[in-house]
């Protein structure tokens, strides 16, 4: 039997889990004897009452328990049911569940010493009321956590013992499990090499549901007891910092992706910074953080892949607007022996200048046959970044520049499909003509990255200018930016936006009859004067409804009644009446709409969407609405839901501009 069936087998526990909240299963011991994996506990059997063959007391229990509602985790999270620790002993063939309290959801279990096994942890606090959303929120009570191997070897002893006597009745007192952080949230205890060090990340519970992360760093001595702790980023103060590290305010892979390189002296990470996503380097000579990887672009977004600590060689994939994932290595072996310095004494420049990037497509495709390979270079060498500023806000702006001159560079099927749609030689004939799209992240605490879209790259090649705000609330750009929109949500937000946009039409690269949005509901179709129609996908519409049935219900109050924790019993009437006035749902929409709705997302109930629907209906508005049935927030549960999201975008779009031009005829 092969060592993944051993693990998965069914009598002792159900799927094992592997995401970027809990991380990856199969953590060796220093000996590659043992590995720890989180995996859901075991179901009890559950029927109905008329189902049952006798009515023993064991059958009894479960037809009361059958169908009886459990809080689940949200967004993504369906799977996830009771997760434990469990660890497999390869030598004896055997699977051992690591007993914790119950009221702990365990993530990232490793082993903290060589010999006595201990265990280090982390673990979101579940309450009664606290099973909300984790996924995308670093929001949520969490602590570290060590286990004390000897001490849980005794108590399973006794247990054992217990059983074997028939006297089934036993519980652990879990004074083998010591909590080592102090602070609200700490997440994701990352073990060096040796043993002799621990890095985690921590905040404060923040009312906006955003959180900027530092980093505190435990060292322990050779009979592995923690020696000392203390924090690496005393400098993050809130405040925006051009081009320095603000935080960790990422998303949950920039943790599960963290690691430590193999001289025990510096780790890396990836966070969110200035609309970018970038890798950063922690060095513990000087405790400076510091950008490593090279930008082509001023929205470039770069991920970890793997980092082989036996060799030294970082791996990551960067993307831009430009191309697709480009496969980007860092060997620092390499890097060292060419400067003659050791990691801890290189600089930015040294470290930056030295990645080796792959692109598979040119690779694949030497010749440029490929029509992929085709649309790459065109943008290359015809698509113009800006960065965009109003007051302290910024948004990157992207567009071919003199587009009817470059439309004949384009590759030839492309331009073909184009010269269906329009009359190139009367269409963009000058800048004035071109529309504008306007994409609006969501959260409001995400941000717009320079990410490689399908459908991006079709506006852009149609001629579209592409504007991508990251207004207030926003994240990159410090906390104190971030927390802001509190209580300005659907305010600043949309005016710092229009500013934007009125840039775009003073220069006359616009036409101010072709501006359209596409993301969440800021705008909902509340601004005929400005936009002719917008595409909204999954929109927060409703907030007093959002508060009863979203997976993060303390989103609402947080933002509009500024409040870090849930409290259920403190909402009124005046709080409910507050919340609708930010409410899109309020009005009916004055434009075209294109609504696009995942059935399954729990972050944004699409009920609310179906009732704005009715709404626009009764109304006699102009509102197209699309439910798939699978999908979750982020409709993109399958490749054939992206690509028809995608195609509905383009042909309604594609709908709406000829309208426009027909009656202008």
């Amino acid at each position: 039997m092969s060592l993944l069936k051993q693990c998965c087998y069914s009598e002792i526990h159900e799927d094992i889990l592997n995401n970027t909240i809990v991380g990856e299963p199969f953590i060796w011991n220093y000996n590659s004897d043992k590995f720890l994996y989180i995996a859901n506990k075991k179901k009890d059997t559950q029927k109905f009452w008329l189902d049952n063959q006798q009515l023993n007391e064991q059958e009894i229990q479960y037809s009361e328990n059958f169908n009886r509602y459990e809080q689940g985790y949200g967004e993504q999270m369906d799977l996830v049911l009771q997760p434990q620790i469990y660890e497999y002993d390869v030598k004896n063939n055997q699977i051992k569940l690591i007993q914790i309290p119950l009221d702990q959801f365990p993530c990232f279990p490793q082993y903290i010493d060589k010999f006595s096994e201990n265990i280090i942890y982390q673990a979101y606090q579940i309450g009664k009321e606290s099973r909300y959303g984790i996924i995308n929120n670093f929001n949520r009570e969490s602590s570290i956590y060590i286990l004390d191997r000897q001490k849980f070897d005794q108590q399973l002893n006794e247990k054992e013992k217990k059983e074997n006597e028939n006297d089934k009745i036993f519980n652990f007192n879990f004074n083998y499990i010591q909590q080592i952080s102090s602070e609200i949230v700490a997440l994701r205890p990352v073990v060096s090499y040796d043993y002799s060090k621990v890095f985690y990340f921590f905040g404060n519970m923040q009312e906006a549901q955003v959180n900027y992360l530092r980093i505190k760093l435990i060292i322990f001595d050779e009979s592995f007891n923690i020696k000392d702790n203390y924090e690496i980023t005393n400098n993050v103060n809130g405040q925006y910092m051009e081009n320095q590290f603000m935080g960790v305010n990422g998303y949950h892979i920039d943790l599960k992706m963290a690691f430590w390189l193999n001289d025990n002296e510096s780790f890396c990470f990836t966070t969110i910074q200035q609309g970018q996503q970038q890798l950063f380097l922690a060095n513990l000579k000087n405790n400076k953080i510091f950008q490593i990887n090279n930008n082509e672009m001023l929205s470039d977004v770069f991920n970890i892949l793997h980092y082989d600590s036996k060799n030294n060689i970082i791996f990551g994939k960067s993307e831009n607007p430009t191309h697709y994932q480009h496969l980007q290595i860092l060997n620092l072996n390499k890097l060292q022996k060419s400067f003659k310095k050791s990691i801890l004494d290189l600089q930015q420049k040294e470290i930056k200048q030295s990645w080796l990037q792959v692109d598979f497509l040119s690779l694949l495709d030497p010749n440029n046959t490929n029509i992929y390979t085709q649309i790459q270079d065109f943008l290359k060498q015809n698509l113009k970044e800006e960065i965009l500023q109003y007051q302290d806000v910024q948004a990157t702006f992207w567009r071919i520049q003199n587009y009817a001159e470059n439309f004949n560079k384009l590759p030839e099927k492309v331009k073909n499909a184009i010269k269906q749609i329009l009359e190139i030689e009367n269409y963009y004939e000058n800048q004035e003509k071109k529309p504008t799209m306007v994409l609006l992240h969501g959260g409001p605490h995400t941000a717009v990255l320079g990410y490689y879209r399908d459908l991006w790259v079709y506006y852009i090649l149609r001629g579209y200018n592409f504007l991508c705000p990251n207004y207030s609330g926003s994240a990159g750009y410090g906390i104190n930016f971030a927390m802001r929109i509190q209580q300005n949500i659907g305010i600043i937000d949309r005016k710092e936006i229009k500013q934007f946009i009125y840039q775009l039409i003073e220069r006359k690269i616009t036409d101010p009859k072709k501006i359209y949005t596409q993301g969440g509901g800021i705008f909902a179709g509340q601004d005929p004067l400005l936009f002719s129609a917008i595409i909204i996908k999954n929109p927060v519409l409703n907030l007093p409804f959002m508060t009863n049935i979203s997976d993060m219900p303390d989103w609402v109050q947080g933002q509009i009644c500024k409040q870090s924790k849930m409290n259920w019993s403190h909402y009124d009437s005046e709080m409910y009446k507050q919340m609708f006035e930010h409410s899109p749902m309020k009005m009916p929409p004055k434009i075209k709409v294109l609504q696009l709705l995942g059935a399954k997302d729990k972050r944004v109930p699409y009920q609310q969407g179906l009732a704005y629907d009715a709404l626009d209906k009764f109304n006699q508005s102009k509102v197209e609405t699309y439910v798939y049935d699978k999908a979750g927030h982020g409709l993109n549960d399958s490749l054939q839901s992206e690509f028809d999201v995608n195609i509905k975008c383009a042909l309604f779009l594609e709908r709406e501009q000829f309208d426009k031009n027909q009656q202008n005829i």
